[in-house]
């Protein structure tokens, strides 16, 4: 009798409880592995200027931007606010200079004329936003970095 009360015993008390902390190590180990793989893109939003020419329309950023994830003929994302839609944007110029860096976008006039119709007021000399890449960053340093900033 005593024999059938320690099977039980060791069955509910020992073994179960091992084996439960044993997937638990196995599923933290994986989901870490899992974020210190997965690399996402951090972007830098900046302002720049929209200048329109004859039949282009350009936007220029001036600043101290590390350009060093871009290359001419790169698209790159421009917007208006926060909230408003993504437009795509061609790299025509990039130079990095002693007094800082320099980048030009060349942005389709049907993308420039719908972003007039969702803001309006918005005309040549305004302000937008460019989304410039400052490279790929682990999800797990990500969280770590939000963590450390609260």
């Amino acid at each position: 009798m005593s024999k059938k009360y320690w099977r039980l015993y060791s069955y509910t008390c020992i073994k179960t409880p091992i084996a439960a902390l044993i997937i638990i190590a196995s599923l933290l180990a994986g989901l870490t592995l899992l974020l210190n793989h997965i690399r996402i893109s951090d972007y830098l939003p900046i302002t720049g200027a929209v200048q329109e020419q004859k039949d282009e329309i350009m936007i220029t950023a001036n600043g101290a931007y590390d350009l060093s994830h871009i290359h001419k003929q790169d698209k790159l994302t421009w917007y208006i606010e926060e909230s408003g839609e993504r437009y795509d944007g061609t790299v025509l110029v990039k130079d990095t200079g002693h007094t800082g860096s320099i980048v030009e976008l060349k942005v389709k006039p049907q993308a420039w004329e719908k972003a007039k119709r969702e803001k309006r007021g918005l005309s040549a000399g305004s302000t937008v936003f460019i989304e410039l890449p400052q490279g790929k960053i682990t999800i797990m340093s990500k969280l770590a970095h939000k963590e450390a900033a609260q």
